[in-house]
């Protein structure tokens, strides 16, 4: 005997579902332990109970925990016996409850009565009545009526197929399809709208799609489904459209018609674009043009053709591709260049050279507008480059250069031309011969910079330099003569250079390429060997010649001697510095004894003097310039003796 532990120990000794149920007709003793674990259920007892309630009860619905625990077993029991011998139940969506056979039954008796007229969807029906999709599908094939009342489409194999799936009756179907080819063969044969829609109501796409493949053998036209019907569109009524649109064509209503419109409307008949062609060719080849994919209205293209001869006589300019832009890429360019061609043709017949064509395809301009336009881009060129001139202080050399594009722009806008018209001017070189005049503007600003930076330097450096040296070199006394050349030296490295290239700077006159980096290597030549007049003469003369700038004759060194010589005692006038007006003094009388002019500071005017006198001075003019020199030194210079050293400078003779 086994005590109620034993039998306890056994039940749990049970690995949990791993006794199958019994399989159908199986009559083998089966066990499971019970929930308690305190013995043991037959298996085919408990599905024999199941399928009694099943077949029997009048309840609406069976709840499974309750059955459960009325037959001794946990739920999974009741859901792997279900499963395991196929049993066709109904489950509530939440697999909680079974809907009994009766209650099955009247549940496909209402789909059934509901089928009669319309069509269900699986999910809504399963919603409605609580039924999970697989329940639906048992409904619909459980149907075992000898004539099909209930069906399945697209037949439901998955559950995503049962998601999309529609419940219909085929007999339905039948009378959908039987009346719908009633009223479309009336449609066909009466000719009139030639559309019509069926069937009476609105239904699911998926079930028109099965009465359209029933109707689609007995007609001839097109069928479409949409907003829940199909709609039929009689061949005889595209043929009138086809008809109604070539009049159009032919007439000029319309401008034109893509060939794959004939090809979408009639494929049984058009096939493809060849097909389409040779139909309209038969019947309206003097009135249509065809231009690649696209047939257009003749009388239409003469119309454009003539106002654009018009356009081009007044306006001078114009686009023949204009009228072409909704056409297709390819037929645009084939109807635009034989548009180009006729409307070209006829204009040069009259005036042979008026028009300019070639390369500017799709524009035509007049030649008169095609030269105003090529003048005011180099007149543009060259303002550009004046502009870029006037800045080279301010620009590197590498930016010294001619943006076509972006330069023509304030003209092209001025005459109004479309962007890509200006592309092609630039890409066919009618730029206003951008480039070489750029280069020439360039070339031309630099030459007269040049000139007058030559000038300026002649006046500014080269004669002061010139009558300086000359007039130190003829000082007789080498001591003086040294330290005469040495200040010379000083001042030409330390100030004359550096001042006249300010000065040049700011009246804009060291421009271009060449002149900056020479000025720049003579600064740097004369700071680092500018040791000698002689070397500082050097630099000087190799720079004049490196620039072209012409060295200054004889005569021309004598005249410039005259005017700075003037200019100096002309100068004292404006001047009351005792010691400053007697140097003048007597550099101006030693200049006018002595070649050039010398440079000196006023610690030099007494031995200037000296110089002045063993020069050949008479008496009473070196005694006068002993006398005002004495004034200086004293620091008691009158107006009286300022006068007098002014009048000794500009008199320019011994008084």
């Amino acid at each position: 005997m086994f005590s109620p532990e034993d039998i306890r120990e056994l039940a749990q000794a049970f690995p949990n579902s791993s006794n199958p149920p019994l399989a159908q007709g199986e009559t083998a003793l089966r066990l499971a332990p019970s929930p308690g674990g305190d013995g043991f259920v037959n298996l085919s007892f408990v599905m024999k109970l199941l399928n009694d309630e099943i077949e029997m009860s009048l309840e609406p619905r069976l709840l499974i925990s309750t059955l459960a625990l009325q037959f001794g077993v946990d739920k999974n029991t009741i859901y792997e016996l279900l499963d395991s011998n196929n049993t066709n139940v109904l489950l509530s969506k939440d697999r909680q409850h079974i809907n009994p056979k009766p209650e099955a039954t009247r549940l496909k008796e209402s789909l059934i009565d509901v089928a009669r007229s319309s069509v269900v969807y699986a999910v809504d029906f399963a919603d409605t009545k609580d039924i999970t999709l697989e329940g639906v599908r048992t409904l619909v094939s459980a149907d075992e009526s000898p004539t099909q009342r209930l069906a399945l489409y697209p037949s439901a194999v998955t559950l995503a197929d049962l998601q999309n799936a529609i419940i219909y009756s085929p007999t339905f179907l039948k009378y959908l399809v039987s009346d719908s080819r009633e009223v479309l063969k009336k449609t066909q044969e009466l000719g009139g709208p030639g559309v019509e829609s069926v069937p009476r109501g609105s239904y699911p796409e998926q079930f028109l799609q099965l009465v359209l493949d029933e109707l689609k053998p007995d007609l001839n036209g097109r069928f479409s489904i949409r907003e829940g019907k199909i709609w039929f569109t009689a061949i005889s009524h595209l043929e009138e459209q086809r008809e109604k649109r070539l009049k159009d064509l032919v007439y000029g209503k319309i401008p034109k018609v893509g060939l794959q419109w004939f090809i979408e409307l009639l494929p049984e008949q058009h096939p493809d674009v060849g097909s389409a062609t040779k139909f309209i060719k038969k019947s309206y080849a003097n009135d249509v043009l065809f231009f690649f994919d696209t047939v257009v209205s003749k009388k239409w293209y003469n119309d454009t053709v003539e106002s654009k001869s018009k356009e081009l006589n007044e306006k001078q300019f114009i686009n023949v591709s204009e009228p072409f832009h909704d056409f297709s890429p390819e037929a645009a360019r084939e109807a635009a260049a034989q548009a180009h061609s006729d409307v070209l043709g006829p204009t040069r017949q009259n005036e042979e050279q008026c028009t300019v064509a070639e390369g500017i395809f799709p524009y035509l301009i007049r030649y008169e507008l095609f030269t105003k336009i090529q003048t005011s881009f180099a007149e543009r060129v060259q303002q550009h480059a004046k502009y870029l001139w006037e800045r080279t202080d301010q620009l590197p050399e590498s930016e010294l250069t001619l943006d076509i594009p972006s330069v023509l722009q304030e003209p092209a806008a001025q005459y109004e031309l479309p962007a890509p018209f200006l592309q092609i001017l630039l890409r066919c070189r009618m730029d206003g011969r951008a480039k070489s005049t750029f280069n020439a503007t360039l070339a031309q600003l630099e030459a007269e910079t040049n000139v007058q930076f030559a000038q300026f330097w002649q006046d500014r450096v080269v004669t002061r330099f010139e009558l300086y040296n000359a007039g130190a070199a003829a000082i007789a006394d080498a001591k003086l003569r040294a330290q005469l050349e040495d200040l010379l030296r000083d001042y030409v490295t330390k100030e004359l250079v550096s001042d006249a290239i300010s000065r040049a700077e700011s009246r804009g006159l060291v421009r271009g390429a060449r002149t900056p980096r020479a000025l720049k290597k003579l600064q740097t030549a004369l700071e680092t060997d500018g040791k000698t007049v002689a070397a500082v003469q050097a630099f000087l003369q190799k720079f004049t010649s490196k620039l072209d700038i012409v060295p200054l004759d004889t005569a021309t060194l004598a005249a410039r001697k005259d005017a700075n010589v003037a200019d100096m005692a002309r100068g004292m006038h404006k001047d009351s510095d005792g010691p400053r007006l007697f140097l003048t003094c007597v550099v101006v009388l030693l200049a006018r004894k002595q070649e050039g002019v010398v440079y000196a500071t006023g610690k030099f005017a007494p031995k200037l003097l000296k110089m002045l006198k063993a020069a050949g001075l008479e008496e009473d003019v070196g005694a006068k310039l002993e006398r005002l020199k004495e004034a200086v030194k004293a620091g008691k210079v009158s107006d009286a003796e300022r006068g007098e050293m002014r009048a000794l400078a500009s008199s320019g003779v011994e008084a």
